[in-house]
């Protein structure tokens, strides 16, 4: 029986991507991905936000670089990448309190203004986050 790691996640790009080039120079570009849902709580709504780390390589990374843009929305197909255990990285806030984060290395990166009603997301829809709180 063959197994599929394969997943689709649409939101907002939390911050401007990052660029480096790995020692063997293949180019890395990274971004934070926000994505929203909306649930009624007590009959008032309560938005929780999922962060993830989206890695891209190469000729997808070039694109994401030039492109890219906080607030950009988002929509990304690839492998949710899992620990040892097979579970999300547990890493510690500037504050000292543990926190998680899902780690996805794309395979395809839309970034368009159709995807979303406005042409880029405000602080009030990636969740009102401190920097600190979105995980990388």
């Amino acid at each position: 029986m063959s197994h599929m790691n394969k997943i689709i996640v649409q939101g907002y790009m939390g911050k401007d991507p990052e660029s480096r080039f790995t020692p063997t120079g293949k180019k890395v570009t990274t971004f934070s991905l926000g994505s929203s849902t909306t649930r009624k709580v007590n009959g008032e709504p309560v938005k929780k936000t999922t962060w993830f780390k989206v890695v891209t390589w190469e000729g997808l990374a070039e694109i994401v670089e030039k492109w890219g843009k906080k607030g950009m929305p988002v929509l990304v197909e690839g492998v949710l990448n899992a620990n040892d255990e097979g579970n999300p990285t547990i890493w510690e806030k500037k504050d000292g309190t543990p926190a998680s984060n899902f780690e996805i290395t794309a395979r395809e990166v839309f970034m368009s203004f159709s995807l979303g009603d406005k042409k880029s997301a405000t602080e009030e829809e990636l969740g009102q986050v401190e920097e600190d709180a979105i995980p990388f």
